[in-house]
């Protein structure tokens, strides 16, 4: 911690937000949410609205003055708009992530059936009393370029200055299983494009995301190398995922138990100072326009 302290004197101040997905997700998973929040390492979380716990998790959301975004979901569950041509499967659910990149790939798909969940979507936090501060996509489906069309539109539509770029900070090579190194690169292909819509819309984002190498394995070892490799310069984001166990919900498991303790450990937080980070969330970003 000392080293660390003394890193901190010499660098600038970094600004980054630290955000929740899959808030809605269920009881538990908004249950360790909350304490990520109230531990005050979370800044903000995305909220799954056909999730099945998304209206209470609106209202305990409001309760606890947590800044929440829309995470626009294509990819599991039910749209709230009923089946989309090209999307949806014969039960009338979306399809999956996989076999939903390869339709999104496709362009196949009834396209103003699929602008019209987006703000769907968008609605319904709106009518749960939420003013979302920024848009991001479950399983970063956003990046497909007829995603992120209507994603854009639906922000200037409701007037929502944000949202997240799920462009990775680094691609560590070798380190990682194939499917996520081809996840990464995906998504390093794409955010370009999507960066490009974004600022043309006067909307702002973070710089970047840090965190994409790491779902259901941030431990507290990692969360200490990932904070400690915040850029100094701009606003970045970290995505998280803090959970409790819950046999109902498919977004739970050990592994998001061990995010959840690691967030909310006090040297987290003391770390988080010594480094210099200042907590921001989407709100605090300067807009593009």
């Amino acid at each position: 911690m000392q080293d660390q302290q003394k890193t901190a004197m010499i660098r600038r101040m970094a600004k980054l937000i630290i955000n929740a997905d899959d808030l809605g997700a269920g009881n538990e998973t908004d249950r360790a949410i909350f304490e990520t929040f109230d531990s005050g390492v979370v800044t903000s979380a995305s909220l799954l609205v056909n999730g099945p716990s998304a209206r209470s998790a609106a209202a305990t959301a409001r309760q606890r003055n947590l800044p929440v975004g829309v995470h626009l979901n294509l990819s599991e569950g039910c749209p709230l708009t009923g089946p989309i041509d090209g999307l949806t499967e014969a039960n009338g659910r979306f399809a999956g992530k996989r076999k939903t990149r390869q339709k999104l790939r496709t362009h196949t798909y009834d396209r103003t059936a699929l602008q019209r969940e987006i703000k769907a979507q968008v609605q319904a936090a709106l009518d749960w009393g939420l003013t979302p501060d920024h848009l991001d996509s479950h399983q970063h489906v956003f990046l497909f370029p007829d995603v992120t069309s209507a994603t854009v539109e639906a922000a200037q539509l409701f007037d929502i200055k944000a949202v997240r770029l799920p462009r990775p900070y680094n691609i560590p090579e070798n380190t990682l299983p194939s499917e996520i190194q081809g996840d990464l690169r995906l998504y390093q292909q794409l955010s370009g494009d999507a960066e490009t819509l974004i600022k043309r819309a006067g909307l702002a984002c973070p710089q970047g995301l840090l965190g994409l190498d790491c779902l259901n394995r941030l431990s507290i070892d990692l969360l200490v190398k990932l904070l400690t490799a915040v850029p100094e310069n701009g606003d970045w984001e970290l995505m998280v995922h803090p959970g409790h166990l819950d046999p109902d919900n498919p977004f739970t498991g050990l592994e998001r138990e061990v995010e959840w303790k690691a967030l909310t450990e006090e040297k987290i937080s003391a770390l988080i100072h010594a480094l210099n980070i200042e907590l921001i969330t989407f709100g605090d970003l300067p807009c593009a326009s």
